[in-house]
């Protein structure tokens, strides 16, 4: 296989990840949705300590699992980033776990 082929197949890997990307940000989307009726708060350690644990439980070796471990960070960042904005956006920030600031110094 030559090496157009090859960043063929990534192309097509990419294209799904973004797919499924968008998939999960619309669940968590949901999950803001669901945490601003009920009052719960968007960051919970223990669970995404867990998702951590399970998701590079799946991989085949070390170096891929340090490599999912740190997209995971991200991907779950972006996630609580969404439900904070629709947090704010509904008039919910009094429950953010931060206090806003106008610069740092």
């Amino acid at each position: 296989m030559d090496l157009l082929e090859l960043r063929g197949k990534i192309d097509e890997i990419d294209a799904q990840i973004v797919d499924l990307y968008e998939k999960r940000m619309d669940i968590s989307r949901q999950v803001a949705e669901y945490k601003i009726e009920t009052g719960k708060q968007v960051f919970d350690k223990a669970r995404e300590e867990e998702k951590l644990r399970r998701v590079k439980a799946l991989t085949h070796n070390e170096f891929n699992a340090l490599g999912i471990e740190e997209l995971f960070e991200q991907i779950m960042s972006m996630s609580r980033k969404l439900q904070y904005r629709m947090l704010t956006e509904h008039g919910s920030t009094g429950r953010l776990p931060f206090i806003g600031v106008d610069r740092l110094f």
